[in-house]
């Protein structure tokens, strides 16, 4: 149990994984979610678009698709099942329930600019 970000008590996994570059995750060859969907408004949003903050919490996509996603699993744990990994640094996690991480560097150069 741990605070979250708006201080309410939660429960946590015992492992999270911190991904920094592009990612998707597909579930019978569908995409359902991805790292973009973070800076896109939800359904719910009704201002101008150059007035959206992606950065409050349920205000984007990926915080409506990330609710109804675990609104949904009634407990049901999900395990990793399988692992491939690419010569560029991609990961592709599959997991029970058909679901697949793509986790995908986005650059195109060797070294991180600062």
């Amino acid at each position: 149990m741990v605070s979250g970000r708006l201080g309410k008590r939660k429960i946590v996994s015992q492992y999270a994984l911190h991904i920094q570059c592009g990612w998707r995750m597909i579930q019978n060859n569908k995409i359902i979610i991805a790292s973009g969907d973070m800076y896109v408004p939800g359904s719910k949003y009704i201002g101008d678009i150059d007035d959206f903050d992606w950065d409050v919490v349920g205000a984007n996509k990926f915080d409506e698709i990330t609710a109804e996603l675990f609104a949904n699993k009634n407990n049901n744990t999900i395990y990793v099942s399988g692992l491939e990994a690419d010569e560029f640094g991609g990961v592709k996690l599959v997991f029970t329930e058909n679901y697949i991480l793509e986790i995908f560097p986005d650059e195109s150069f060797d070294e991180k600019i600062v």
